[in-house]
């Protein structure tokens, strides 16, 4: 029969072996989620990458530039999509009692004179007109924007 030293150094070495098990699957365990983690990361960049170049050719098809069917199909329905949204956001600002500013598109008590974020004086009309405004200015923008990517691709 094992005396107790012995007894004690066989429990020793046996947690010892455990730790280093633990510890070794503990480094895998984080390896593999780091790597996971920096896939996640370049997927999203993959992701913004994709949405950036839709932005650029919605941009273009807005201001004019032509594509093929499948584009200018996709392109219509974002048009057609945005117009909705600007319509859901009207029945917003009429639920609310609010409208928006023309000039910087913060939202204000639908009685505002002036604006409280730019200070611009608010004509006196109904928020769904104010919307449309900033639905405008928005596809300018959009259109703008992707003429300044096209040209600063053209240069490199």
């Amino acid at each position: 029969m094992p005396n107790s030293k012995e007894i004690f150094e066989t429990l020793s070495k046996k947690f010892t072996q455990t730790a280093d098990k633990v510890a070794r699957k503990t480094d895998e365990i984080i390896s593999i989620q780091k790597v996971k983690s920096q896939i996640n990361s370049l997927e999203d960049q993959i992701d913004e990458d994709f949405c950036a170049i839709g932005e650029i050719i919605y941009g273009n098809h807005v201001a004019g530039e032509e594509y093929d069917a499948d584009v200018t199909d996709l392109c219509l329905e974002v048009t057609m999509l945005r117009k909705e949204i600007v319509e859901m956001r009207d029945k917003l600002h009429e639920l609310r009692g609010t409208s928006i500013c023309a000039g910087c598109g913060a939202e204000l008590a639908a009685d505002a004179k002036f604006c409280s974020e730019c200070g611009e004086k608010q004509p006196e009309r109904k928020a769904e007109e104010a919307a449309e405004d900033m639905a405008e200015k928005a596809a300018e923008e959009a259109a703008d924007e992707a003429a300044e990517a096209a040209e600063e691709k053209e240069e490199e």
